[in-house]
């Protein structure tokens, strides 16, 4: 189905998708000759470079389409414009002294040249074929010049009176027949993808190019290492190992020319363009849309909304979305119900592409999962009291380690990539298949979150929203979605533990600011990482602890403060008893849940209550009627400037 849905987005973008057999690749040299295969420069053949070598944007060569196929070991020379090893017959500079080096390219060239002359001998009324034979056979390519720096891999062209042989319609049509006989296996048979009896392939025509999927297990952020991998295809199988019943080549994958051709087609030109691509830990990420079978006439669709939601997500339309099921209403984004979102994810694996996930549904289906990705993972900026939807990359980053920031700056993340970030590139992979497979996600996934939060301290809100991800689609029932804000009713003994620890935390906050002191420890550093694990252990010695905290509230005229501590920790501790002394994975993450929420709380309380203060001073600067110590105590202020700091 994969093949089928690529062929189809093939046939809907025949502009993107080469003729058979060629390639858009960069061409780094030319040579020109008149329409009797003299050089246009004169005597002797010039080989003039078509980009600048030291321009970054052309050192790869002129984009052109060229003719192509699938290379192995033996000698395979491409029709009028090839290699330089091929075209010319040089070896590599820095293998010239070698004499078996020299010998394989007077091979390929010969070879090259022998394709010309039967390109010739097939079309004798084509001037660019007449007029390149003559030039190769004259051994005028011995009087060329070599230039400074040239690499035998490089590509060259030959320009027949003002137009690329390679490029004329009889170029084509005769490359067409070579590489077709080259790569069918002489059988019929019916083909896989179009369902029609073709003349079968014995291997895959042509590969893709390597730098366009990543290589498995490698970060492609890495600063350390880089790889490139090797061209890989799609359906290859080399040896019996790898075929069913020990056969090789692509007789239990039967496919005609046209279909595989237009099958890697169109996956090169989806890997090539931002707007189809994506690239996530060690995978890269395609997505396109077809009609489905019933519209298949019709014209294709363009709509990317669920996958470019994931990656930039736009709150207008996420807020639509996420109306949708509670109304009943299907998810729509200017679209409609006869299209079909294809996606697949993939890695680089020794000339093999793995498909690690693949994705054939209807659009509203995936535009669903997309509203439900954000809605598990929903959450309120307390600060400014506005919902917040991480990206994919955000969520993905959040799971690296935590730097905390020095002398009162901000922290930040380890960058992908980064030595010692602790982000394994197999969770970026679980969070795409789950977002857009409306799937579960592991309990590694939790773990690996929770032990980052404990080691490095960072909670952000971030980390809250991908906690929140984690707790919904790790637990049994999927259906179960935590409430948005503090739950009050929550009688969970990790929850309430949760909470009493971030009410604890707030408290030590508030008395040492009452005390015009700093905190060089604070209840956080000191035991947040055991609380999570055996709430026990800490709450018990913070709880004692809190006594001197109280005392010293109230020993500075804050006696209001301490009564509000103290009444929502005895209501705390009353629902508690007996504290639980140990956590199970799950538990451990609801303790942070609560905690995260009864932080939130405070802080969106405390900030109502001062933007409510500000309302009520006067406008006029001389009028000092009203004063901080009219407006009575402010418990919550005192935690949010606490927690700011």
């Amino acid at each position: 189905m994969l093949l089928t849905r690529l062929q189809q987005f093939a046939a809907a973008h025949p502009e993107h998708i080469p003729p058979p057999f060629f390639i858009h690749s960069g061409v780094h040299w030319l040579i020109d000759l008149d329409a009797h295969g003299s050089p246009v420069s004169g005597l002797v053949a010039e080989l003039s470079p078509i980009s600048d070598p030291g321009d970054p944007s052309g050192r790869h060569g002129l984009p052109m389409l060229v003719p192509t196929v699938g290379r192995t070991s033996a000698v395979v020379p491409l029709l009028a414009c090839d290699k330089i090893e091929y075209a010319l017959g040089w070896p590599d500079p820095n293998d010239a002294d070698d004499e078996r080096t020299r010998a394989r390219a007077r091979r390929y060239h010969q070879a090259f040249i022998d394709l010309v002359c039967a390109w010739a001998d097939h079309d004798p009324h084509e001037p660019a074929a007449q007029a390149l034979r003559a030039f190769l056979t004259s051994q005028a390519v011995s009087h060329i010049q070599p230039p400074e720096r040239f690499t035998a891999g490089q590509i060259v062209m030959f320009r027949i009176d003002g137009q690329p042989a390679h490029a004329t319609a009889s170029a084509r049509v005769f490359w067409s027949l070579v590489a077709s006989k080259r790569k069918s296996s002489g059988a019929h048979d019916r083909c896989l993808v179009c369902g029609t009896t073709q003349p079968i392939l014995e291997r895959a025509v042509r590969s893709i190019r390597p730098g366009l999927i990543p290589v498995v297990g490698h970060d492609p952020f890495s600063r350390t290492e880089r790889k490139r991998g090797n061209p890989a295809y799609l359906v290859s199988i080399n040896h019996p190992a790898q075929g069913f019943n020990l056969v090789t080549g692509l007789r239990n994958t039967p496919l005609c020319e046209t279909c595989a051709e237009s099958y890697t087609g169109a996956l090169e030109h989806l890997l090539q363009h931002r707007d189809h691509r994506r690239t996530i830990g060690d995978t890269a990420i395609v997505w396109w849309i077809v009609p489905s079978d019933r519209t298949r006439d019709h014209a294709l669709p363009q709509s990317n909304a669920p996958i470019q939601l994931l990656f930039q997500p736009n709150p207008i339309k996420i807020a639509t979305m996420l109306d949708a099921p509670c109304t009943g209403a299907p998810v729509v984004a200017g679209t409609s119900h006869t299209e079909r979102f294809c996606a697949s994810t993939l890695s680089n694996n020794s000339a093999r592409i793995m498909v690690r996930d693949w994705i054939d549904i209807p659009l509203p289906e995936a535009e669903q999962h997309v509203a439900s990705w954000f809605a598990d993972m929903l959450i309120t900026d307390p600060w400014t009291s506005q919902r917040r939807f991480p990206s994919l990359f955000r969520l993905a980053i959040a799971l690296g380690r935590w730097y905390p920031g020095k002398n009162g700056a901000r922290g930040s993340y380890a960058l992908f990539g980064a030595k010692g970030a602790q982000r394994p590139v197999w969770i970026q992979r679980e969070l795409l298949h789950s977002a857009l497979n409306g799937t579960r996600l592991s309990s590694a996934m939790l773990a690996h979150l929770l032990q980052r939060v404990r080691t490095d301290g960072g909670f952000d809100l971030t980390r809250q929203a991908l906690l929140r991800l984690c707790l919904t689609r790790c637990h049994p029932n999927h259906a179960r979605r935590l409430p948005m804000a503090l739950d009050p009713d929550d009688n969970t003994p990790a929850y309430l533990a949760g909470r009493m620890f971030a009410i604890l935390e707030s408290l030590q906050y508030a008395a040492t600011r009452a005390g015009g002191g700093q905190l060089n420890t604070t209840l956080g550093d000191r035991y947040f990482s055991r609380a999570v694990t055996s709430p026990a252990s800490a709450l018990i010695p913070a709880v004692r602890g809190s006594r001197a905290h109280m005392k010293k509230l109230q020993t500075r005229d804050r006696k209001a403060y301490a009564d509000f501590f103290a009444r929502n920790l005895n209501d705390l501790i009353g629902r508690l008893r007996p504290f639980p002394t140990s956590l199970t994975l799950y538990d451990q993450g609801l303790f942070l849940n609560g905690y995260a929420d009864q932080r939130n709380h405070d802080i969106a309380r405390a900030r109502a209550r001062r933007l409510a203060t500000d309302d009520l001073i006067p406008d006029s600067a001389t009028d000092e009627a009203t004063t901080d110590a009219d407006l009575g105590p402010n418990p919550e202020a005192d935690q949010t400037a606490a927690l700011e700091h």
